[in-house]
């Protein structure tokens, strides 16, 4: 099962529905030193789940899972939506700024990960 890699995940307890930032569920015995936040109240995560680009979706799970073929993946649908060549760019820089987390982490804030 793949769990939320988000550095201090969001729970919305009362639905059960994962982390709000990702989606994905939320492993309950999380590393130490690790923070997890939980939130009732949608207005309290208010802002983490915007997605830069919502109306492009691109499907991750059962692909390739390698860090620079998702970026690829990524850009290719940023670009097939007529996004600009600056903002492209911008993702690319974003995502390759860190490690694999950081890629998953950019991929979802800006476009819509399945």
């Amino acid at each position: 099962m793949t769990y939320c890699t988000c550095e201090s995940p969001i729970m919305d307890v009362e639905h059960d529905a994962g982390c709000r930032r990702c989606g994905f569920p939320v492993d309950f015995n999380p590393t130490e030193g690790a923070t997890v936040m939980f939130a009732c109240n949608p207005d309290e995560s208010a802002g983490l789940a915007d997605v830069k680009y919502p109306e492009i979706e691109v499907q991750l799970s059962g692909t390739d899972g390698n860090a620079f073929a998702i970026i690829g993946t990524v850009t290719r649908a940023l670009r097939r939506a007529g996004v600009s060549a600056d903002e492209v760019s911008a993702f690319t820089d974003d995502a390759t700024s860190g490690d694999y987390d950081h890629v998953l982490q950019t991929a979802m804030r800006w476009v819509d990960v399945s």
